[in-house]
């Protein structure tokens, strides 16, 4: 059977028929609503290299293709990929398909999170991993070509915003522990500015002064630990969302 428009995601089965097509223009839509236009220049076992605007590359992973069309010359698809061609397009692959896709929101999709690789992350009790989470979290906004300047910096805030939506009792507690840090901040500051006021005033002051002082250094300590607490919390929660919607 020949066909004008032939969906390619039998790869694994039909490393002849990719070989034909390979230099095509290619149409490729993936499980989370990314749609890219080009041209196929690679194939290796995991996925596709593909050519789009301005001369980039990107890699595209099989597992992350929902659909890929190619428009060819005129090839002949044999009985093997045709079967397996109606089986991608069952009722059960496309179920599967729109499950996926009612997990992400237009947050994920803007900024591109299921290219992050969280796979050697699992928790982030220990501030050198959770360190190194959020390094992993900057580098991949700080250099996606997609995003505008305006985007990556406002990325912490829609963070936020998107795991309120997830799960609006936990970021509760996380907007309360900010709020305790918060305060206990500003506490301490205040007693070591009122601490200093009094020895300037008053240089035999001392016990008064001490006093702030050492009530300055107990809220500061308490702020610092209630900052790692929360910083935890916000992490590991956004660990756990990226991880709920990997494929």
């Amino acid at each position: 059977m020949r066909k004008f428009l032939a969906i390619i995601t039998f790869f694994i089965f039909c490393p002849d028929f990719l070989s034909q097509i390979k230099g095509d223009s290619v149409h490729v839509e993936t499980a989370y609503s990314k749609k890219y236009q080009g041209t196929l220049t690679q194939i290796d076992k995991e996925g596709f290299f593909i050519k789009i605007s301005n001369n980039r590359v990107v890699y595209i992973p099989s597992l992350e293709i929902k659909t890929l069309v190619v428009v060819p010359k005129e090839v002949d698809i044999g009985t093997d990929a045709e079967t397996y061609i109606n089986s991608m397009n069952s009722t059960d692959a496309k179920t599967k398909a729109s499950t996926n896709q009612t997990e992400v929101s237009d947050f994920y999709k803007k900024y591109e999170l299921h290219n992050l690789d969280i796979s050697s992350f699992h928790s982030l009790k220990n501030p050198i991993i959770r360190g190194s989470f959020k390094r992993k979290i900057n580098e991949h906004i700080l250099f996606n070509p997609s995003l505008t300047f305006r985007e990556k910096l406002t990325f912490n805030k829609h963070m936020k915003i998107e795991l309120e939506k997830e799960s609006k009792v936990a970021f509760s507690k996380y907007k309360k522990s900010m709020r305790t840090c918060i305060v206990t901040a500003v506490l301490g500051a205040s007693s070591y500015i009122g601490a200093s006021a009094i020895l300037n005033n008053n240089i035999y002051a001392l016990a008064e002064a001490g006093g702030l002082i050492g009530a300055s250094l107990g809220l500061f300590t308490f702020s610092l630990i209630k900052a790692n607490s929360t910083d935890k919390m916000l992490y590991t929660s956004f660990l756990s969302y990226l991880k709920k919607r990997k494929p």
